[in-house]
C-alpha cells in the first residue's frame, strides 16, 4: 500500500503526521495512526523520521490497525471475538484495553519490555482503578493473562518477535468466598420468591419484576449464572424427563442482547428437577400463555414481551428484592448459584457431580471456589488423629 507522508503543523508549530491507511476489515473504524516530532529536528529530520516511522507501522497494516499497542490489542479483540469467543469476556477485556493500559497505551508493541509490564501492574495495584484507587491483585491478574494471550497473537502474526510478558511477574491470587444465603436467609427467600410468583402483577412494572424473579427462583433451585437463565427456551425445559437443558447464554452486545449458543463452560449440560420444580415452572409457563399465547417453541422462558431479557436487568431486579427484604449485604443474583452449590456440597453431595450441576470447565475450579465449606475431610483428618490417642489409652 503506498501512502503519502504530508508533515502537518499544530497551531503551537509542533509537526506531526497523520495518514489514513484505510479502514479495520473487522470494525469498519478509519486506521489514523498519530506521531508528533521533536521541534528541535530539521525539516530534513522530520522528513525522514516519518517515512522510517511509516515503515514501521507497516506491520500494523497487516493486521488492518496503526502501530500502538492499544489498537493492536483492540484488534485482537476484534479476532477472537470472530473466532468464537464469549461476548462477555471480550467486553471484559475492551475494558482492559480502554481503562487498564495507562502509559503503555501510545506504545509500539515491539518495544514493550518485560520491566514496562512489571510497572503497569504496580500502578495498576497501587492507583489504577476508578477515582485513583488501587485495582484488587485478581483483577490485575486478569489483564496479565489478557496480556500475555495478546503478545502471544501478536508473536504468531510476525509483530513482535518475543513476548515480554511471559517472564513479568503478576500478583499473588488473593482468596474469595463464594457470598452464599445462611440456613434463616435461605428459608425466607425461598418464601419471599413463592410469594412473588403467586401474585398476579397489576401493571407492566409488576409483569417485569415477577419475570426478572421467576429467572432468580430458576438460579436458587437449579444454580444457573444470569445469562443461562435468559437463555433457557421453553423447549429446553424436558418436564417429562425431569430436567432443564442449558445450552447457551444471553449477553450484552453492546446496543442490544443476543442468545449465543455455548455456556461459560463451553459445552451444555442438563441440570434435574424435582417434582415441586417441576410444578412451579409449570405454572410460570401456564402464565407466560396467558399473556403472550402459545408462540414459538424457542420463546426464551424468562421473557416480558417474548423478546430476550437484558441480564443486567434481571440482576438489578433481584438486587432491589434482596435490599427491600433485608437480606445480607453484597447479596447478588450471582448469590444464589453459590448458595446452591454450597447447600449440596454442605448437605454431602460429591464435588464432582455439584461441578457438572453448576457447568464448571472443571473439578478444579469448583474446588476453588468452595473449598471453605467443604469441611468433611478435615473431619475425618480430626477423627483420625484422635483415634491414636485413644489407641494407646488402650494399649495402656
Amino acid at each position: 500500500m503506498s501512502v503519502e507522508v504530508r508533515v502537518k503543523r499544530h497551531h503551537n508549530g509542533t509537526r506531526y503526521v497523520q495518514p489514513y491507511l484505510g479502514t479495520n476489515p473487522v470494525t469498519g473504524r478509519r486506521i489514523r495512526p498519530y506521531h508528533s516530532f521533536p521541534a528541535d529536528m530539521s525539516d530534513e529530520e522530520v522528513e525522514r523520521e516519518a517515512k522510517r516511522w511509516l515503515a514501521e507501522v507497516s506491520a500494523g497494516l497487516r493486521l488492518g490497525t496503526s502501530l500502538r499497542l492499544a489498537d493492536m490489542l483492540s484488534t485482537y479483540v476484534d479476532w477472537i471475538e470472530a473466532e468464537g469467543m464469549a461476548a462477555n469476556t471480550c467486553r471484559g477485556y475492551r475494558t482492559i484495553v480502554r481503562n487498564y493500559l495507562c502509559g503503555l497505551a501510545a506504545i509500539d508493541p515491539r518495544r514493550v519490555t518485560t520491566a514496562m509490564v512489571g510497572d503497569l501492574y504496580h500502578e495498576l495495584l497501587v492507583s489504577g482503578g476508578r477515582g485513583g484507587r488501587p485495582l484488587s491483585p485478581n483483577t490485575v491478574r486478569q489483564v496479565h493473562w489478557f496480556l500475555r494471550g495478546a503478545f502471544d497473537w501478536l508473536v504468531e502474526r510476525g509483530v513482535c518477535e518475543t513476548n515480554p510478558v511471559l517472564s513479568a511477574s503478576k500478583p499473588r491470587m488473593m482468596p474469595h468466598e463464594a457470598v452464599a444465603l445462611d440456613e434463616d436467609d435461605l428459608y425466607r427467600l425461598f418464601d419471599i420468591l413463592d410469594d412473588e410468583l403467586a401474585a398476579e402483577p397489576a401493571d407492566h412494572a409488576g409483569v417485569v419484576r415477577r419475570t426478572h424473579l421467576f429467572a432468580a427462583w430458576l438460579a436458587l433451585h437449579t444454580g444457573m449464572r444470569c445469562g443461562e437463565c435468559c437463555a433457557v427456551r421453553r423447549t429446553d425445559v424436558r418436564l417429562a424427563q425431569s430436567m432443564v437443558r442449558v445450552t447457551g447464554t444471553v449477553v450484552d452486545a453492546g446496543g442490544g442482547v443476543v442468545r449465543q449458543p455455548m455456556t461459560k463452560g463451553r459445552r451444555p449440560r442438563n441440570v434435574s428437577i424435582t417434582e415441586d420444580d417441576k410444578r412451579v415452572i409449570e405454572q410460570h409457563l401456564e402464565w407466560q400463555r396467558s399473556r403472550l399465547g402459545s408462540g414459538p417453541a424457542k420463546r426464551p422462558l424468562v421473557s416480558v414481551d417474548g423478546s430476550l431479557c437484558r441480564p443486567n436487568d434481571v440482576s438489578g431486579t433481584f438486587t432491589r428484592l434482596a435490599h427491600e427484604c433485608g437480606l445480607p449485604e453484597g447479596v447478588t443474583f450471582h448469590s444464589l448459584r453459590h448458595t446452591h452449590g454450597t447447600w449440596l456440597l454442605v448437605a454431602g453431595t460429591d464435588i464432582k457431580t455439584v461441578s457438572e450441576r453448576l457447568g464448571h470447565a472443571d473439578v478444579a475450579t469448583t474446588l476453588r471456589i468452595y473449598a471453605h465449606v467443604l469441611s468433611g475431610r478435615d473431619s475425618a483428618a480430626a477423627e483420625t488423629f484422635a483415634a491414636l490417642k485413644h489407641r494407646k489409652e488402650d494399649e495402656q
